[in-house]
């Protein structure tokens, strides 16, 4: 069953990312052995996960940011054509224990980064199995092998692929392919662009802590030059570079500008996308993100959470920026 894994086979090439093709890793260096089996616990727990259900099927994108986010990435690959869609990105990979309990993720209440990037990628997953795909699999790549999860139907697939050592580094790899068409066979690049995933990305995505790369351009978070930045705590995000007019230590990483042609507002960033908040006390021109990967999103994953933690957060940073 493991071997209809075409979209491995020939790993796409970012152009023009600036740094290295992580996907383009995922080339096979040596014979591998593999050992697979179809997951009785794996499938339960994918049937458990209605409640998880996106609206909009197509944000399973920015739930692949995120699980790229809170894995520890550095920076984010996808690849947007008019049959397929391939995101890897690096960080902590996937143990093949891990994908078969990565539907149980979404159904704990937990802020654990490992745990949280499991719940991103099995949203993501059950959202994208609704496209009814040709393939939809799910390879995280260590220095031992490959781990894989694949879904048929109703069933997952779990595969161990084990052979030598690589020096390559970890990945991780999602790609989707959808059956065959009159359009994405003659007109695979009008097709692709017209698909919603890249205006969620465009709209959500641009302000991730990490470079996210679409057909290889880097989605651009274009800021004033009157800029005050707050450090937080851990790796500072990528928009956090540069020259900034002052820097105030913070709870948590943020940064202010003025808004000379869009109304004060105030976003929050969680694993990498952007939640617009409302009612906030924002002085005038006033334009405040802040970032924090342990909010809370509600069940639509449209939102944060207004929870003590979260109206907390906000308060204690606002102070300091006003």
């Amino acid at each position: 069953m493991g071997g209809q894994t075409g979209l491995l086979e020939n790993p796409f090439h970012v152009a023009g990312a600036g740094t290295e093709d992580y996907i383009k890793l995922l080339q096979q260096e040596a014979d591998f052995q593999s050992s697979g089996r179809f997951s009785l616990e794996a499938k339960k727990a994918l049937q458990k996960m209605q409640e998880f259900r996106l609206q909009d099927p197509t944000e399973y994108i920015l739930q692949l940011v995120s699980c790229g986010v809170m894995r520890g990435a550095t920076a984010v690959q996808i690849e947007i054509g008019g049959r397929d869609v391939r995101v890897g990105f690096d960080g902590e990979p996937f143990t093949a224990r891990e994908l078969e309990d990565v539907f149980g993720c979404a159904l704990q209440q937990s802020s654990h980064p490992m745990t949280a990037a499991g719940a991103h990628l099995a949203i993501a997953l059950q959202a994208m199995r609704t496209y009814n795909p040709d393939v939809l699999i799910v390879e995280s790549r260590d220095r031992h092998g490959r781990n894989v999860l694949q879904l048929y139907e109703e069933e997952v697939w779990i595969e161990t692929l084990t052979g030598p050592g690589s020096s390559s580094k970890m990945t991780t790899y999602v790609g989707m392919e959808l059956s065959l068409s009159l359009m994405n066979m003659c007109f695979p690049s009008l097709v692709s662009g017209f698909r919603k995933e890249h205006r969620l990305l465009g709209r959500l995505a641009y302000a991730a802590p990490i470079p996210v790369y679409v057909n290889g351009q880097s989605l651009r978070f274009v800021l004033d030059f009157h800029r005050v930045l707050l450090e937080g705590p851990g790796r500072a995000p990528v928009w956090a570079q540069g020259q900034f007019s002052r820097t105030i230590k913070g709870p948590c990483w943020g940064l202010m500008h003025r808004a000379h042609r869009e109304p004060r507002r105030l976003v929050l960033i969680q694993a990498g996308i952007c939640f617009p908040q409302v009612r906030e006390p924002l002085l005038p021109e006033q334009v405040i993100y802040l970032q924090e990967d342990s909010l809370k999103r509600d069940l639509s994953q449209r939102a944060i959470v207004r929870n003590q933690a979260r109206n907390d957060l906000v308060a204690a940073a606002l102070e300091l920026l006003q």
